[in-house]
């Protein structure tokens, strides 16, 4: 990858995940604003029947009122961030790997505590054209380091990548994230591996429910934003054509 393709995919990915982020952020209110609109007592709708791949059947809802409210409250938001979080890892691991694609030198650079393999297999020195076999070292590259914890995880941005994120703006990222995975895997509730890795970031106490309510979705859409927008600045300083 040569610098000003670097620069333009990047430009790209920045203004695709930006719009990802703003769009996401305008279909939850419409989406609040359909339910809202849902009757406060009965409602019937339709869902996927069990065994039966295809086929809908009818249910209904007789306390409306309780489950628009848990929808408009919670569960919209916590779909709509889980997504939101993802877009952004995404931009992340593009963006190493274009990096590492265009200066192939800072493959060189590792982390001591991170999980680098350094080894490359004989069967592809033969098979394989060097092209082929940097991706491959890439991907490992970046397998390890989403492996690692967020503090090394910095680390190598700064120090391979020359990307200087922004100290208080990481830390949020790493709430975030840690927020995001309480959700996908311990139903929201704070554990002590959330508290090891926000950190002086934690805003919530152990054993209590991580709340993605309005408030909270918003400051985490204009944080994502920010710091796809810093690393962009950075790789467009960086890299001159």
């Amino acid at each position: 990858m040569e610098i000003q393709e670097l620069r333009d995919e990047a430009s790209e990915l920045k203004r695709e995940k930006q719009s990802f982020l703003n769009d996401t952020f305008f279909w939850v209110k419409l989406a609040r604003e359909a339910v809202e609109a849902l009757p406060d007592t009965k409602f019937e709708f339709e869902v996927p029947k069990a065994g039966a791949t295809g086929k809908m059947r009818t249910v209904a809802r007789n306390d409306g009122q309780r489950i628009k409210n848990r929808i408009v409250s919670r569960d919209i938001y916590n779909s709509a961030f889980v997504s939101s979080v993802a877009a952004v890892e995404d931009y992340l691991s593009k963006i190493m790997m274009w990096i590492l694609l265009c200066d192939n030198k800072r493959i060189k650079c590792t982390i001591a505590g991170v999980n680098f393999s350094k080894e490359v297999a004989i069967v592809d020195l033969i098979d394989k054209d060097k092209d082929t076999l940097i991706k491959n070292v890439i991907d490992q590259r970046i397998e390890g380091l989403f492996y690692a914890s967020p503090q090394k995880q910095i680390e190598y941005f700064d120090k391979a990548l020359g990307i200087k994120v922004d100290d208080d703006i990481w830390g949020k990222w790493v709430e975030i994230k840690a927020r995001r995975d309480l959700w996908v895997h311990n139903a929201g509730i704070v554990n002590q591996v959330y508290i090891d890795k926000v950190r002086e970031y934690k805003l919530c106490d152990f054993g209590n429910e991580a709340v993605i309510d309005e408030q909270y979705f918003s400051d985490c859409v204009a944080i994502l934003k920010t710091m796809i927008g810093r690393i962009d600045r950075d790789i467009r300083n960086i890299y001159k054509v």
